[in-house]
């Protein structure tokens, strides 16, 4: 559920505020309104963590390190100054370690820079061969002028120079050298022009500046060894940057400094009692309507699973729209199942979502949400593969006595006449997420200022029913679906129902309201056909699982048929197997990826823009300690 949250107001001595604040963070539960803050200490806290940053970003992750930098980094050197940075608590040793490795990649990015023009150059003179510039220049000093051109025959034929030669022809191209005793005796053509070195000195410059370069990686390697130290003291600034936002951002006035923010309702009464015993005024109330809200979402752990989908996309609900977290996870975990479709792969998922929740139980002492939801996906879609017969899209497998025991046969992959059947299923789906979504708006504005106006969901309600029929006899079968009169009546009537309920609102005359409805005739019209085509929109389900059938089939029947050509045997067996592992794994990846695809954007889409939601929200964020628990020997944050 969507948290309620109420605004408050903190009202302290000015000559109060450091320890205020500090009282306040550690309370931890004010999503706090700071305004755009100046101050001579946030300025230097913003250039120190900038630094850091920079520092770290400088650093070879641990899996990219060479075998010098591992050395390196075990260095007696390395874990003193790792111990160093440990003790200290000021972040003044971290700040001159990150100068340092600043001032090292700004010279190992001079040094590239330098490395990459030498390339250039290098290209650039490579099909001349070798090309020693300071020979040429001797010699132009004792009068013998050698230039170098890049021709067409025609202009090399009409040189008249003592002495020239073709180095290389090409097609309508020639590479010439032309010595003379005069610059009069060249021709009047642009030639080559000569590098300051010669390819030899270049050569060798190249090699000393990769030496230099490869000294600073070996540097960079070993202060690798404390980014540990180096990450803490980067959260230890943070912490101290965004205390110093939050003070310098509070507002004073005749003594006194306040600030706003928002604060869960459940919490509201243990920060009262801190206010009292703080002496701090406080002013709270309902947030207005106009007003941006802070959306904090909570939820039963059963739910609560399905929180990193959400993560993933990025996605907040308002704080006055709805949290769809239970409905979400109970259709993605149908959709999920009916995409990848394939017990066998299900069987895969699970394995490896398995081995995960171990290790992660051993390592963190609990299971992840992402890895329980991982178990369920994979759980529900070997009952669907079991149910349909389909294991690694091998019809054969289905047979076999036990299997084929737990197979229902109107929705059999191999059955030809299941296909009905499950786009049947699609559309059920799809009708009974967008009746709960009408149901659910009903209910709301039933609770809202207008109550006659949520009789409008009830006409959508009816709208969708009625075209539930329509879309059966249209895409599955006429004969077999015929649409029944009492359709036609629901789509007319669940439309007139729009028009006059659509746009009443509290103090407006009921007949202004119906007149208005009909003013909107068109966008009415146009949201009926919108919604025939969201309910159509769930045969995506069916389309995607039976893709994936498919495509399991072709491979497998590649790697029959490969293994037969070769003549079977040892080789043929071990092509095949080559081919059925690539092949499934494509498939495994590919339906994976349609799950994302088409299972999350039927929640996201169709059912939240029938419940008129928007995902417009910003998450609840607390003013607190972030990094109170510390760091392993990775950086990352202790749990």
């Amino acid at each position: 559920m969507i948290v309620p949250m109420k605004k408050l107001s903190v009202v302290v001595l000015e000559s109060d505020r450091q320890a205020a604040v500090e009282r306040m963070r550690e309370a931890g539960v004010l999503h706090l309104e700071v305004d755009a803050a100046q101050s001579e200490e946030l300025a230097t806290l913003e250039e120190r963590l900038s630094t850091l940053e920079r520092a770290r970003a400088l650093l070879p992750p641990e899996d990219e390190r060479s075998e010098d930098q591992l050395a390196a980094a075990e260095s007696s050197e390395a874990k003193q100054i790792a111990e160093r940075l440990a003790a200290d608590t000021g972040g003044d040793a971290a700040m001159e370690q990150a100068q340092l490795l600043v001032t090292r990649g700004e010279r190992r990015r001079e040094l590239r820079e330098q490395r990459d023009k030498i390339d250039r150059e290098l290209a650039r003179l490579e099909p001349w061969g070798e090309v020693e510039a300071e020979e040429i220049r001797r010699l132009e000093q004792h009068g013998i002028y050698v230039r170098l051109y890049q021709l067409t025959p025609e202009e090399f034929d009409a040189i008249d120079a003592p002495y020239k030669a073709a180095i290389a022809r090409a097609k309508g191209s020639v590479r010439a050298v032309v010595v003379s005793f005069s610059l009069e005796g060249q021709p009047d053509l642009e030639p080559l022009s000569l590098p300051e070195l010669g390819t030899s000195a270049l050569r060798l410059q190249r090699e000393e500046l990769g030496v230099d370069i490869a000294t600073i990686d070996r540097e960079l390697g070993a202060i690798a060894a404390y980014d540990n130290e180096l990450a803490k003291a980067e959260d230890a600034l943070r912490e101290r940057l965004e205390f110093e936002r939050v003070r310098a951002g509070m507002a004073a006035d005749s003594g006194v400094a306040y600030i706003t923010g928002f604060i869960p309702e459940p919490d509201l009464a243990s920060f009262r009692s801190l206010a009292a015993e703080q002496g701090w005024g406080l002013m709270v109330r309902d947030p207005q309507p106009d007003e941006s809200v802070p959306t904090l979402v909570k939820n039963p752990k059963p739910v609560r699973i399905i929180q990193p989908v959400f993560k993933l996309l990025a996605t907040v609900p308002g704080y006055r729209e709805l949290d769809i977290s239970m409905l979400f996870l109970m259709f993605f975990t149908v959709f999920f199942a009916m995409i990848l479709s394939d017990a066998g792969y299900g069987l895969i998922v699970l394995a490896g979502s398995l081995v995960f929740a171990r290790k992660g139980k051993r390592k963190h002492g609990q299971v992840s949400e992402g890895n329980i939801l991982l178990i369920l996906l994979s759980v529900a879609t070997v009952i669907w593969g079991t149910l349909t017969g389909n294991w690694f899209g091998y019809e054969p497998f289905s047979e076999l006595p036990l299997l084929s025991a737990m197979v229902v046969e109107p929705i059999s992959t191999w059955n030809p006449a299941s296909a009905d059947n499950v786009q049947l299923i699609c559309f059920v789906l799809g009708t009974v997420q967008l009746t709960i979504a009408h149901l659910w708006n009903f209910v709301r504005g039933l609770q809202g200022p207008s109550k006659v106006r949520a009789f409008t969901e009830i006409g959508w309600l009816a709208i969708v029913l009625g075209l539930y029929y329509l879309v059966l006899a249209l895409v599955i079968d006429a004969s077999r679906f015929p649409v029944p009169d009492i359709a036609l009546y629901m789509i007319a009537g669940g439309l007139a129902a729009v028009f006059v309920f659509s746009q009443q609102e509290a103090g407006v005359s009921f007949f202004v309201g119906v007149a208005k409805g009909f003013a909107n005739f068109l966008t009415n019209a146009l949201d009926s056909i919108s919604a025939f085509s969201d309910i159509i929109s769930y045969i995506r389900l069916f389309a995607v699982g039976l893709a994936t059938v498919e495509i399991a089939n072709a491979f497998n029947t590649m790697a029959g048929e490969l293994s037969a050509g070769i003549g079977g045997g040892i080789v043929g067996l071990l092509a095949a197997v080559v081919v059925l592992f690539i092949g499934h794994t494509l498939n495994l990846l590919m339906a994976a990826l349609a799950v994302i695809v088409h299972g999350v954007r039927l929640n996201m889409l169709e059912f939240s823009s029938h419940l008129g939601m928007e995902w417009s929200g910003f998450p609840y964020k607390p003013f607190q300690k972030q990094f109170s628990l510390g760091r392993d020997s990775l950086g990352r944050e202790e749990r």
